[in-house]
């Protein structure tokens, strides 16, 4: 799971783990909600695209609540 809305930090982790060769094994878990600071959608289609990109299994994303009360469905680019 994925608690940054740091994409260049996750990209790092998601580095790392590609090290064990277990990429299409891994469900990668990213936050999608917001708190007191904005955190826009297109910040996390951003980490779904990197997912992608790096070819993870896929992505899950947390909390149906968060992004509900963002508002954040109309703008998540999810295939």
């Amino acid at each position: 799971m994925e608690y940054s809305t740091s994409t260049s930090s996750i990209e790092k982790h998601l580095n790392f783990l590609a090290n064990y060769n277990l990429n299409e094994k891994i469900v990668v878990g990213l936050r999608s909600w917001s708190t007191a600071y904005k955190y826009p959608a297109y910040k996390i289609n951003e980490k779904m695209k990197l997912v992608h990109k790096k070819r993870y299994n896929g992505f899950a994303l947390f909390s149906y609540t968060g992004i509900r009360e963002s508002e954040y469905f109309k703008d998540l680019k999810i295939k």
